[in-house]
């Protein structure tokens, strides 16, 4: 249909209905990202096996990677 991803175009019911669907069936488990660590450990909690440190390393970096967090002084304190 063109559109893009972030383009402002209203959800539809039917597409409400199919997102439920998938998520219900379609997926075993979910985590997040943001909170890898714990969604391993729920991961395993839920379906069995040991945690181990390979789990918890970045396997991916990419190439602006950084242990550091970023720089956040132009939000001058923001958080959301």
């Amino acid at each position: 249909d063109g559109s893009t991803c972030g383009d402002a175009k209203p959800v539809s019911a039917a597409e409400v209905i199919l997102a439920r669907q998938r998520l219900r069936e379609g997926f075993v488990f979910v985590g997040l990202v943001e909170e890898w660590d714990m969604s391993v450990c729920l991961l395993h909690a839920a379906l069995g096996g040991d945690c181990l440190a390979s789990d918890f390393a970045n396997m991916h970096p990419g190439s602006n990677a950084s242990q550091e967090l970023y720089e956040t002084s132009e939000l001058m304190g923001f958080t959301d």
